[in-house]
Formats: C-alpha cells, structure tokens, sequence
C-alpha cells in the first residue's frame, strides 16, 4: 500500500471525526434564536416548540390592536401567519414533529363574534384557493366558543375548553372519534391547559364545590381528581398548567390570599406523590408553565426589584434566572421576560423577551442543553436554614434550606422541650435550594424550633405556630 494511499485515507478519517465532532459541538451548544416579528407589528410571543426544537408556534400582535396573529416558524422558512382571514388567532401548541398546530381563532364577520378552536395542518389541502392551508374548526358540543390549548406528542388528541349553554367553560378532549367532556371539582366550570406528550395524562384547573379554582389530574380510567389537598386551606387558586409523558410531573402555580403566587412541581414516583415548591428570583410571585420529561421546569417569577423574569429550575440547581444564565447570548439591554414552553427532552425553551435592538418583545428559542457549567451555576454557597414563610403562621408555611453540594440531611420540628415531634426530611438530597410546603395538622399552637443537620453541622429556626 502507497504512502499517498495511506495519507489520502488518514485526510478522509480527519475530515469525518472533524465532521463528527463539529456536529456534536454545534448539537450541544448553546444558541438564541430572534423569532422577530413583521414591521408592522409589535410584538410576538412563542408558545409552543417541537420535540427537537426545529419548530415553533405563537402570535403576532399588530401595534395599535388586541388581536393577535398565529404563526408558525420552522429554521429552514422562517415565520409565516397560519391564516391571515382571521381577524385575530393564537397559536398555543404544536406536535412533536411539528406539522399539527392548535389553537384558537376570531373571524370578524362571524354572526357569533367568538373564538373558535382550531387544528392546522402542515400538509392539509388550500380549500380556498388563496394559498394558504386551512384552519379547520374544532366542533365541541353545542357551541363552537373555546380554545384548543395543547394537543399529544403524535398530535391525534386534542385538549381545551369550551363555553356551555350558559357561558361557563368546559374541559374537553377531543379525538378523531369526537369529544369527550372531562367534568368538573364539584363546581361550573373547568378547563383542560395540557395533556401529556403520550397522551394518557390531561391537567388543567376546575372550580370545586367551595366555589375556588383548583388544579385537576384527569385519566380515562379515573375521571378528574384534585391534584392535591394540601393546597385547599392555604391557597385560594391553583392551576396545572403542564404534565409530562405518564404523569410523572405536573407544574403549575397557586395563589396564597395574601396575593402571593408559588410555583410548583408536583411528582409522581413509585405511586407516592410529594408536592415541591420553585422557590423564587427574589420576588414575591412565580409562576411555573411547562416541564419537560427529564424534569426540567420553567416559567416566569418577579425578582427583587419587583421585574417580570424567565426562569429555569432542575432539581440539582433550583431555580435560576434565565438571563443571568444565558446573558451571554443576549445583545446589551436585553433580558428574558417568560419561558412559556420547554421541549420534550428538556433543551429547547421558547417564551417571550425584550430585544432591545429593536425595542420589542420578542419571541425567542433558546437551544439551552444542561451541562455541568450551567448545573453548578448559582449554586447556594454553603449550608443554611432560612426562616420560614410566613412566620408566625396558621395554617401552613414554607421551609428553603440550601445545600452546596449533594449530600444526606435531617430536618426536624421541635419543642420548647428539645423533642422531636415532626422529621420532614431524613436521607440523601441534592445540591441546591429546597422548599418544603409544611402545614402542621397534629400540633398545638405554640413556639417550635426548625432543626436541620447537614454532617457534623446543625442549623437552627424558630418557628410559630397560631394553631387552628
């Protein structure tokens, strides 16, 4: 064999592993996309991205007017509205594969001057000749006032609500063999938000028989159930407003009387549920609004200066700020206002942002893998217990400890006595800040002290507690 034969061979193998490694590096990298917006218009929000993040969906809205404008992006054609008849549209969700879109829709000239929900498709037929596909109408019973809000992995189910005969909503979810009503808590009204990717799962909000709105969980075999009772005595709202594949992870935000909003994550592992709260930027409101298989949550909270944020949260590094984390890739000026959808591998985010270049808000992807940097990132810097919230306390209260690095905690309630009379925690918990819902239903009202070891160190809390 030639030395020229050999040295050919040895410029073609360079050339592939160059090639390999270029495509693992740009697959793993971190990008920002500007979805922009027509000149005309003011702004766009995306609310929905595919499973490899090669699509997105969301509106536009035109200066000067409320109604907005679906579109549909793709990386390879750009933006592009879906059906510009419609007075008004909003795109709310897309298939994994980015070719079915659901959402809502406003014709003008309608006798009915109502939202319509509504299907598209990528390759369906232009029925009237003026170059655009079809927004085929979704028909829930009786009426055809409603919003379709998401639709599963394959796109063959769709979930939304719809207005009855006497103007309250109603969750559906709807098939290629019609519609079915998912019912209510106990009380008038209800509303399916998502539905898991593999479609067994749909969650959204439900008034029950208190006359409060509270989050449901909603299967073919068990009907709507309340996600969780914790929440009834201390929060006057709750809404689910996202679950992954199976119902392993539902997200969504409840609202205390005092006007605070809590993000949460409720997790379904091995049959046991536990519900756990976000934390947040510092401020006193988040809300979380989408998660991803892998448990990737993000959403949207004020921070300290009382300034609407996006955030992102994973177990091993609590919750963070978008723009802290990903500043990098934004011009001077710019910040991430939301984080409205997380793709189902848990990399892609899309939400809205101010673009200060342009001086609009602006919808945007960010290709955002978890790398060991941005898991480290922000991490608290030693071991603490923070006082609770609210303290002194009725009903219930919230507990953060933070823990620099993984490792095995206790934390206990104890009396005035040195007793233990409650051990919330007992075993390993990753690095990071945790929160802990805690409503004490079998103790007297009185001084109690919060107890947390971490190794050889102990951390101490007063906490009082009213009583009932």
């Amino acid at each position: 064999m030639s030395a020229r034969f050999l040295t050919s061979i040895w410029h073609v193998c360079v050339l592939v592993l160059a090639g390999i490694i270029g495509l693992a590096s740009f697959a793993s990298a971190q990008t920002l996309t500007w979805l922009g917006a027509p000149e005309a218009w003011e702004n766009s929000t995306a609310e929905g991205v595919s499973s490899d993040g090669q699509t997105v969906v969301g509106y536009f809205t035109p200066a000067g007017t409320y109604l907005s404008r679906a579109f549909r992006w793709t990386s390879r054609f750009g933006s592009f509205l879906l059906d510009p008849r419609y007075e008004g549209s909003t795109a709310t969700a897309v298939s994994g594969d980015g070719n079915t879109v659901v959402g809502r829709a406003y014709l003008n000239n309608d006798a009915t001057n109502r939202n319509f929900p509504f299907v598209w498709f990528a390759f369906s037929i232009d029925l009237n000749g003026d170059g655009y596909n079809d927004l085929i109408r979704l028909n829930p019973p009786d009426t055809d006032d409603g919003v379709a809000t998401d639709l599963s992995e394959d796109g063959q189910i769709i979930v939304g609500y719809y207005k009855d005969e006497n103007g309250n909503n109603q969750a559906f979810w709807r098939t290629d063999q019609g519609f079915i009503v998912l019912g209510t808590l106990g009380g008038s009204t209800s509303a399916a938000l998502a539905i898991s990717p593999d479609g067994s799962v749909v969650v959204g909000s439900s008034e029950n028989s208190f006359g409060n709105t509270h989050a449901f969980r909603w299967t073919s075999n068990e009907g709507i159930q309340p996600l969780s009772t914790l929440f009834y005595l201390s929060y006057t709202h709750m809404v689910a407003s996202d679950v992954s594949s199976q119902g392993k992870y539902i997200v969504g935000w409840a609202d205390r009387p005092t006007s605070e909003r809590v993000a949460y994550l409720y997790k379904t592992i091995n049959g046991v549920s536990t519900v756990e709260l976000l934390g947040s930027l510092g401020g006193l409101s988040t809300a979380a609004t989408a998660v991803s298989d892998n448990g990737v949550v993000v959403g949207y909270g004020e921070n300290a200066l009382g300034q609407v944020r996006a955030f992102r949260w994973t177990e091993q590094t609590g919750i963070q700020d978008l723009t802290a984390l990903y500043g990098h890739l934004l011009d001077s000026g710019s910040y991430f206002l939301s984080a409205l959808d997380i793709s189902k591998n848990g990399e892609f985010i899309v939400g809205k942002a101010y673009h200060a270049a342009n001086d609009k808000t602006e919808a945007f992807l960010l290709h955002a893998p978890i790398t060991t940097a941005t898991e480290t990132a922000l991490l608290p810097e030693a071991p603490a217990l923070l006082t609770p919230a609210p303290n002194p306390f009725a009903a219930a209260t919230t507990i953060r400890y933070d823990l620099p690095a993984p490792t095995t905690v206790r934390l206990e309630v104890v009396d005035l006595y040195g007793r233990t009379v409650a051990v919330l925690v007992d075993g390993p918990r990753p690095a990071g800040s945790h929160y802990l819902y805690y409503q004490p239903d079998h103790l007297a009202g009185g001084l109690y002290f919060l107890q947390l070891t971490v190794g050889a160190r102990r951390f101490h809390q007063k906490m009082v507690y009213l009583g009932k």
